[in-house]
């Protein structure tokens, strides 16, 4: 499972980087990916819609299309990511350090519900 918290719709370089580690996780262990977009604030639909062409057309661009984009409105960031990876039975959550930093994501409750390995991407 691949969770962004991006606001941009260009998506910040970490996220970029993220999308990145989770395309490779899903080659080389052939597996499904999920992406999970994450809404904390409010988003312009025309913000929403450009955000998620940006997400397929960087898995487009790799050749990856075992992929599924899920979008969820966030309360609390880090327990969501949790039920998502708990719902859908990840393997692993791969998730740029850009929102643990930014305070949007608390580590400590990632570590609490997240019920799989993660992947920090800086």
């Amino acid at each position: 499972m691949l969770a962004l918290i991006d606001q941009r719709p260009y998506l910040s370089d970490g996220s970029k980087q993220a999308i990145a580690a989770a395309i490779s996780h899903g080659q080389t262990s052939n597996s499904k990916v999920t992406v999970t977009l994450l809404e904390v604030d409010p988003l312009a639909e025309e913000d929403k819609k450009k955000r998620l062409e940006t997400v397929m057309w960087h898995f487009q661009q790799s050749g990856f299309s075992n992929f599924e984009v899920l979008e969820k409105e966030a309360g609390k960031a880090s327990v969501t990511i949790g039920d998502v990876a708990d719902e859908i039975a990840a393997n692993i959550v791969i998730i740029s350090v850009e929102p643990i930093h930014a305070k949007i994501v608390d580590a400590n409750l990632l570590a609490e519900f997240v019920p799989c390995p993660m992947l920090l991407v800086p």
